[in-house]
């Protein structure tokens, strides 16, 4: 029987042939290094041996693509909890295209942190299970991953088919992100975690939320992406401390529950549907909304925003979008965008503009102003009364042709972006403007006799140039 190492504290075994190791016998160790022990199969480990562990490299172990825990890094300041990031993918495949049912066929790339100040939590050795032999099926890793001690966060990426039931074992736990998985119906046991705050759910598959999920008083984020859903639960108005909801990937999404306006902490809404065809009237009753995004294919759902979105007395930011095709911009919707004076940005996309939009310049906190692809030709000398503007944008407004020739009374402006136009003059005033980010085509700064300096985006021949 091998003999028990207590004066151990450093272990590096880089690029070793071991087959197997057992921890147990070294209840001191404070380094241990295995990386790329492309043999090693097998680590015994019972919870509770590793209490002295302040690092460990796996990377290139078992399943483990990638393994690193360091507990005396500086950038691990995560309170007096601890936090994984779990990502499994197919040796053969890509994760996010098949159902992986078979655990020997994955490969895992763990982050999981620590607090400095915190004795051992028991985690490393479940953790260090789940990435050898011995842990053969979704089950057993399961197991491993939900009792987890003193987890203030997970995320986990690709692998999950469905959710235990023992979820709730996570009491802890204040931020779950499951993404890229294939979870079809979240369980009610996500409900019983008491302390959650953040929830982002991020599958193509996902078709539900459980009735119960009003039970998540202490939730004040919830980002959902499932192109499956197409109702919400009405126990979601129940969420009393919800501030910012992300439906943004909900395309079959038909209505909001009838008491939506009972989610009465929300300052932020963002919704991209297909399917819905008028806009919830009790989105207007949310009296703290400060954000709304909405991208929506239906046009009678921006045609009928007019007579109620001038109800939303606090919003600050607002950013509609018509997807697939434009639409006019016609004078009600203008007027009613006019009467949210404590507006701070808008966003434009897919608007067709008769005439320059002289009745935005009305807006006088405006502080970024983007027009995205819209049909606008020409910009009136109003805009020179935005005296907060800081960002200025007409992103792939093909048919704008000028700029105001005021332009450079914007004193705060700090951007002007006009990538994908054909502007081929830009204002002498605009040289007042020390410090002004102008962003285009390079062929557009050229001609203005300016000198590109840096490309602003990888997919566009578009630069940057920095008025001094």
């Amino acid at each position: 029987m091998p003999s028990r190492c207590l004066n151990l504290r450093s272990l590096d075994l880089c690029y070793s042939k071991l087959r197997s190791l057992d921890i147990e016998l070294t209840p001191n160790l404070e380094r241990l290094d295995l990386k790329d022990c492309l043999n090693l199969t097998e680590i015994n480990a019972p919870v509770g041996c590793l209490k002295k562990l302040v690092y460990l490299n796996l990377s290139g172990c078992g399943r483990f693509k990638s393994f690193l825990f360091d507990k005396q890094s500086k950038l691990l300041e995560v309170g007096s909890l601890s936090e994984l990031h779990l990502i499994a993918e197919s040796k053969d495949t890509s994760p996010f295209d098949t159902i992986i049912k078979d655990l020997s066929n994955c490969l895992f790339t763990c982050f999981y942190k620590e607090d400095p100040a915190a004795s051992s939590f028991g985690n490393l050795e479940k953790l260090i299970f789940i990435g050898m032999r011995a842990c053969t099926n979704l089950e057993s890793f399961s197991r491993s991953i939900f009792s987890l001690n003193f987890l203030r966060k997970l995320t986990v990426e690709g692998i999950i088919v469905k959710v235990p039931r023992d979820l709730h074992r996570l009491e802890y736990l204040e931020e779950l992100v499951l993404s890229n998985t294939k979870i079809k119906v979240l369980p009610n046991s996500v409900c019983k975690l008491k302390q959650l705050k953040s929830l982002k759910l991020h599958g193509r598959d996902l078709k539900s939320l459980p009735k119960d999920f009003g039970q998540l008083e202490y939730l004040e984020q919830l980002n959902l992406s499932g192109r499956s859903i197409e109702h919400l639960p009405d126990s979601l108005c129940m969420l009393k401390e919800l501030k910012v909801l992300n439906l943004e990937s909900c395309h079959n999404l038909r209505n909001l529950p009838s008491n939506f306006h009972l989610l009465e902490s929300l300052e932020e809404l963002s919704m991209s549907t297909i399917n819905m065809k008028n806009f919830p009237r009790s989105v207007c009753l949310l009296k703290q909304l400060k954000s709304l995004k909405l991208r929506v294919l239906q046009r009678r759902v921006i045609e009928k925003l007019p007579k109620v979105l001038g109800q939303l007395i606090c919003l600050e930011e607002l950013s509609l979008s018509p997807i697939n095709e434009r639409i006019p911009c016609d004078q009600l919707l203008l007027d009613s965008i006019c009467m949210l004076e404590h507006l701070k940005s808008l966003e434009l996309s897919n608007f067709e503009f008769g005439k320059a939009p002289v009745d935005i310049w009305r807006l006088k906190r405006l502080e970024k102003l983007i027009f995205n692809s819209a049909t606008l030709k020409d910009i009136s000398n109003g805009i020179c009364e935005m005296k907060h503007l800081k960002q200025l944008c007409f992103w792939y407004c093909d048919k704008l042709e000028k700029l105001p020739d005021e332009i450079g009374c914007l004193e705060c402006l700090e951007e002007l972006d006009f990538t994908g136009t054909y502007l081929h003059h830009l204002p002498y005033s605009i040289f007042q403007l020390k410090g002004l980010r102008i962003i285009g085509p390079k062929q557009t700064l050229e001609l203005c006799e300016l000198t590109p300096l840096i490309p602003s985006r990888d997919d566009y021949d578009s630069f940057c140039y920095t008025i001094v």
